[in-house]
């Protein structure tokens, strides 16, 4: 179905709007391996050209899929075994793919295994036996280009989080971190040559991050978690764009699950992305957008469906990924270099494997930044104008009133004021002014309240933010003899003396000399020289070379009149 017509079945009537759960925005679901018998894992990684690939395990043998013109083609690597396989994908500096995984053919021999492609061919390395009870790890390389793996083994009757390193070709260096109450999948990171490991320790209830620089020297510390409130199932860790790692993970709250979110900085205080009933399937994967946006893939537990979480403007928001059939584990995520959210997830219904994408969310900030004709998302923009209200435009804006911007459409949709929305359309300059064109909407949370940012009647409009003319054009221009902060497109207050009126707008003066010109198309217009106070959407329009001062008002209501002579 095409999303403006997916967009319009759900957008039927305000009422019907505002009380719909949150739900997939803008993912697109693909099937990649259909054919039953999969064992359960998988693991996503971005190669070549931008190109996402997949590697899984199903009847016994280890496969690595891409993705292709026409849909996913798989190629088997080896055996694994029915009870191996917890693949983690990588691909090296010169993007060859490689592969850890368990080759498991009985429960008696469980070996960990390396994978790397060579001149076209496979090799196979064996990097040591990890005892018994096989589980998840976790594949990566450090600024020498050499390949890391944090796993977990059985030491006798107890279990060890461990790490390995290649140092030559079939030469592995291993070394245990720290032990742990149970079996647990490691999941990894590295900066360089700083190595990061988070894992759950089952003994203590506690989430842990091990620290190294890759010189055999181990910091291990208490992250959260304790007997009272303990961290349990799968973690997952990423990298900021600033280098620091954060963590996603579940800790048990009375009855109920929380999914949390950690930035692991000088102080750092663990976040509640999501509560979720008890049930199975407590693994999550993590991703930070180059904007610093996290986002969160998880499973609900009460209702089986895959859900991607993600903070904007202080607040998370939550949305379903796939609503057919139940997925169950094994989630992963990638980010690609043109902001896309990719994921493998399994599904324990057919038992197959399958990939959603999404685009990234960007800040209302970064979008106007890009150049004209860049697709975009924007998720958690609130609206601050109204169908109607303003002609072919909505206007939208961060909630903490930081930057908006104008949506401008050809058909506008049944917006209200308020709307928490998620956005996906193409960037564009109308009139000078940044825009998205004819973007697809999707209500994601209640309605909330916006309050005018107080300005005087000099500083509506504001200087150049980013700008350059190109090309190709970026930025926002700022107005004519304009200083400070740029507010284009944000809901804005401020007062003066009319000291002219047309025929669908009127000026007023408060005295900075700016002669700020106020559009009010199909309102009742204020007297000549009465004292007003003026609600609406700081604008500009165009004059020769120059962008002027405009204030879009939005209804009646934004004209308070103060004094009338």
């Amino acid at each position: 179905m095409n999303k403006k017509a997916l967009v319009f079945l759900t957008i039927v009537t305000i009422a019907f709007l505002t009380a719909l759960p949150s739900y997939a925005a803008f993912w697109d679901v693909e099937q990649v391996y259909s054919g039953g018998f999969a064992n359960g894992d998988c693991s996503i990684a971005i190669g070549p050209e931008n190109i996402p690939s997949i590697s899984y395990t199903a009847a016994g043998d280890l496969y690595l899929a891409s993705k292709d013109l026409g849909g996913w083609s798989s190629t088997r690597v080896t055996a694994a075994g029915f009870a191996g396989g917890y693949s983690s994908l990588a691909f090296t500096p010169d993007g060859q793919p490689c592969i850890a995984y368990i080759e498991c053919p009985d429960y008696f021999g469980i070996l960990l295994r390396f994978a790397y492609k060579q001149y076209g061919n496979w090799n196979f390395e064996t990097v040591r036996d990890i005892g018994w009870l096989p589980s998840n790890i976790s594949l990566g390389f450090n600024s020498s280009g050499k390949p890391c793996i944090a796993f977990c083994r059985a030491v006798g009757e107890l279990f060890s989080v461990s790490f390995a390193r290649r140092i030559d070709s079939g030469v592995w260096f291993t070394e245990d971190i720290a032990q742990v109450g149970d079996v647990t999948k490691p999941a990894m990171v590295i900066n360089g040559n700083d190595i990061y490991i988070a894992f759950v320790d089952a003994s203590s209830s506690e989430l842990k991050l091990a620290t190294s620089k890759g010189d055999g020297q181990w910091n291990v510390k208490t992250l959260d978690g304790s007997s009272s409130s303990p961290v349990f199932g799968q973690s997952a860790i990423a990298l900021g764009p600033d280098g620091i790692p954060c963590v996603a993970y579940f800790q048990l709250s009375l009855d109920r699950a929380e999914l949390k979110f950690l930035r692991i900085a000088a102080s750092f205080a663990p976040e509640t992305v999501a509560t979720l009933s008890m049930g199975f399937f407590y693994n999550c994967a993590l991703s930070i957008t180059q904007g610093g946006i996290p986002m969160i893939g998880y499973f609900d537990p009460s209702t089986g469906r895959l859900m991607n979480a993600w903070k904007f403007g202080g607040r998370w928001f939550t949305e379903e990924i796939d609503p057919l059939p139940p997925p169950g584990g094994h989630l992963s995520y990638a980010l690609d270099s043109l902001g896309n959210v990719n994921a493998a997830y399994f599904d324990c219904q057919d038992y197959n494997v399958k990939f959603a994408s999404a685009l990234a969310p960007v800040t209302i900030a970064e979008a106007k930044c890009l150049p004209d004709n860049s697709l975009v998302q924007i998720s958690g923009a609130v609206a601050s104008t109204a169908k109607d209200e303003i002609g072919n435009c909505i206007y939208v804006q961060n909630a903490d009133r930081g930057c908006g911007i104008q949506l401008y459409f050809s058909d506008v949709p049944p917006v209200v004021r308020g709307m928490v929305l998620d956005i996906q359309g193409m960037m564009a300059t109308v009139n000078g002014e940044r825009a998205i064109l004819d973007p697809d909407l999707v209500e994601i949370s209640s309605p909330i309240s916006l309050r005018p940012v107080g300005l005087k009647n000099s500083d509506i409009g504001g200087s150049d933010f980013h700008y350059s003319e190109g090309p190709p054009v970026v930025g926002q221009k700022g107005v004519l003899g304009g200083t400070g902060l740029n507010n284009i497109g944000l809901l804005v207050r401020t007062w003066g003396h009319v000291e002219s009126v047309g025929t669908d707008w009127f000026v007023i003066n408060d005295g900075s000399n700016a002669h700020l010109k106020c559009y009010a198309p199909n309102l009742t217009l204020p007297g000549l020289n009465s004292l007003v106070m003026v609600t609406g959407i700081s604008s500009c329009e165009e004059s020769g070379s120059n962008l002027l001062r405009l204030l879009k008002v939005r209804s009646q209501n934004d004209i308070a009149i103060l004094f009338q002579p």
